[in-house]
């Protein structure tokens, strides 16, 4: 089935596909705590996931390997710890020398990416067992830019406002790129830019960020367990079952609670 919802955070094309395992044409589309604004004035909170149907709820059972049979995940995807100039979050903000990350490293933060085709995204076979396998039976697209998102700066500061959710964030690159920011055990900045092609899972409770990069266009599938839940919670959480959760899955350092910044 397939909707067209006006309320969500962008104007969205939405496909649920718990109706049947084969996979359904996709419609080509646009795409403390806060939730995105929205032009009436209204606040959107998704709500009515089962948590029971949550890979990831939590953490506890995102990382079974049983979850990745038959999945090759992908080793292209840059990625680079920042430097610490506070200037234009879309610049690249690379250190001098670069000091590049490998994908064994994101691993191990349980930053998970692959590379599909976008240009076949509606009849993927890959992008369809990693679906089947994660259980992601609800999608929706956006494009992100300024002549097509009221408020554009505004919902910029809100994404890059560093926060965690209670849920794993699922991604597919399009068109376009961008920059997702996460902190590693020391509590570092790594920039991993994404770009058309690039399918990137963050698991709940990691700090993060997200902007565009100076294109100003991305255009991105989200996906979800169930119903669509995007629920911002800004540092500090360290009380957050989520963040406790993936404290214990990934052993990073606690530290000392921080403002999002």
């Amino acid at each position: 089935m397939a909707t067209i919802s006006a309320s969500a955070p962008f104007p969205t094309v939405s496909s649920d596909l718990t109706q049947t395992p084969n996979p359904l044409p996709f419609q080509r589309g646009g795409g403390g705590q806060f939730q995105i604004p929205f032009s009436n004035n209204q606040n959107q909170h998704f709500t009515g996931q089962n948590p029971g149907l949550l890979p990831q709820i939590f953490g506890q059972a995102l990382y079974n390997q049983s979850k990745f049979s038959g999945l090759q995940m992908s080793e292209d995807i840059e990625a680079w710890f920042m430097d610490d100039v506070n200037d234009d979050p879309q610049r690249p903000h690379q250190r001098n020398p670069d000091e590049f990350v490998s994908p064994d490293y994101l691993a191990d933060l349980g930053v998970l990416h692959w590379k599909l085709n976008p240009d076949k995204y509606e009849e993927d076979e890959e992008l369809e067992k990693i679906r089947a396998n994660r259980g992601y039976n609800y999608m929706d697209l956006l494009d992100l830019c300024p002549e097509k998102v009221e408020n554009y700066e505004q919902k910029l500061k809100n994404f890059y406002t560093e926060h965690i959710h209670a849920d794993e964030e699922i991604r597919y690159c399009l068109e376009g790129s961008g920059y997702f920011d996460i902190r590693d055990k020391d509590d570092r900045w790594i920039r991993i830019w994404i770009k058309a092609g690039d399918l990137i899972i963050l698991p709940a409770g990691i700090y993060h960020r997200f902007t565009l990069d100076t294109s100003n266009y991305i255009k991105l599938m989200r996906l979800f367990v169930g119903e669509p839940v995007w629920t911002a919670f800004n540092r500090p959480q360290e009380e957050h079952p989520a963040r406790r959760s993936y404290m214990g899955n990934f052993g990073q350092k606690v530290g000392m609670p921080l403002k999002a910044h």
